[in-house]
């Protein structure tokens, strides 16, 4: 991700009630420790997430695009339940190439070769979803889990005044710095969500 796409996220959490960052934290502890077993829930959430933000973009005068936005979710979130796997591909496809994307951006590439590099890697990750299901099942739930976390984290931490400015600093003055916790959480969350798996297969087989 750029260091646009980390502004942000540190710009929009910063200062917000605390109680939506013990949220955002518990959430994203959900999402990277469990996402494979309440993966079906967690697809609907987030897919219920994406048509939220994305009817409430629409040029419609307020409260009418958050009601807009409410039904695009809702409507989202079931489609995702009744075609999981297509689902799984999209959200992680859709990650994957947005990520790539971001990431382009922040080096200067032309926006025709972000828009094309983007679109073959979200069409590649779609495609080994198909392969292997229960491996992009956890990258996604992880990924998503540390966007989330680290959306509670910068909640929590921007209530410390003195605490918060060096911090705040790293993470829009060095991308790398974001795109490593980002990518920390994220192998560690695969990590446990694999193991887990493989215990529960192991079980099974035996």
């Amino acid at each position: 991700m750029s260091s646009i796409s980390f502004r942000a996220l540190v710009e929009g959490m910063e200062g917000q009630d605390l109680v939506l960052g013990v949220v955002l934290l518990g959430a994203g502890l959900v999402f990277m420790i469990v996402g494979g077993r309440l993966f079906k829930m967690l697809l609907a959430l987030s897919f219920a997430g994406v048509g939220l933000v994305l009817g409430a973009s629409l040029p419609i005068s307020e409260p009418y695009h958050w009601v807009v936005g409410a039904v695009v979710g809702l409507g989202l979130a079931l489609i995702s339940t009744l075609v999981a796997k297509v689902a799984v591909g999209v959200l992680a496809g859709g990650w994957a190439g947005l990520a790539v994307a971001a990431a382009l951006m922040g080096v200067g590439v032309s926006d025709q070769v972000v828009l094309i590099v983007g679109g073959v890697i979200c069409a590649v990750v779609i495609s080994l979803t198909f392969v292997l299901y229960q491996e992009i099942i956890a990258a996604v739930m992880s990924f998503e889990g540390t966007l989330l976390f680290l959306a509670g984290l910068i909640v929590f931490l921007s209530h410390s005044a003195s605490g918060w400015a060096p911090l705040r600093a790293m993470f829009l003055d060095m991308p790398f710095f974001g795109a490593f916790l980002l990518i920390a959480g994220t192998v560690t969350g695969f990590y446990l969500q694999v193991t887990e798996l493989q215990k529960r297969q192991v079980g099974t087989s035996g």
